[in-house]
């Protein structure tokens, strides 16, 4: 059964995915060249804090009974969602308030657009299947990509990341509390 004192420590499971999220983004961020997909190593610190609290929840039940696979997803949502506003929401606010952090995350996009635009079109040369036609339009093809991207990172606003963050969380529920409550769940 669902309890209101078993949801809130649900919740206090999601404001730590939050703070611990915001923080790592902050942390991440402060040097001047990051990779962007360092962002989604932020995985661990969702993972263990649904596992501690569902240890935590499993351990505070009033009685013996079954610990079912449906409860501990329920809580395992609630936490990585509401982890996933709270830690947009601090995003975005250091975001705004302190730009620096925001404006490493736009230039290491940026750097990391042209180290791969680099990589394709290197690998594009050495590829022996491909025409000299075929070649030159996928040089065409990447650097239009290229400055297409480009153009979209330096449109990005602080905002974005809040639904990014959003967005990311929601994933990793669906990624992470299903096998986490197939391990928790007692029979």
């Amino acid at each position: 059964m669902i309890s209101k004192r078993l949801f809130s420590i649900s919740l206090i499971g999601g404001l730590v995915i939050g703070v611990g999220s915001a923080l790592f983004f902050f942390i991440t961020f402060q040097n001047e060249f990051v990779n962007p997909v360092a962002r989604f190593f932020d995985i661990w610190i969702a993972a263990v804090v649904v596992v501690f609290f569902t240890i935590l929840i499993r351990a505070s039940r009033p009685t013996m009974e079954p610990f079912h696979f449906w409860e501990s997803f329920v809580y395992g949502i609630v936490m990585c969602w509401t982890g996933g506003l709270i830690s947009g929401f601090l995003i975005w606010q250091v975001s705004l308030y302190y730009p620096l952090s925001f404006q490493h995350f736009v230039e290491s996009g940026i750097l990391s657009l042209q180290q791969g635009q680099r990589i394709a079109q290197e690998n594009l040369r050495m590829s022996t299947t491909l025409s000299v036609t075929e070649k030159e339009a996928g040089k065409i093809l990447l650097l239009e990509n290229l400055n297409l991207d480009l153009a979209g990172m330096k449109k990005l606003v602080p905002a974005f990341l809040f639904w990014d963050e959003v967005k990311i969380k929601f994933v990793y529920s669906f990624l992470l509390v299903p096998l986490i409550s197939m391990f928790m769940r007692r029979k």
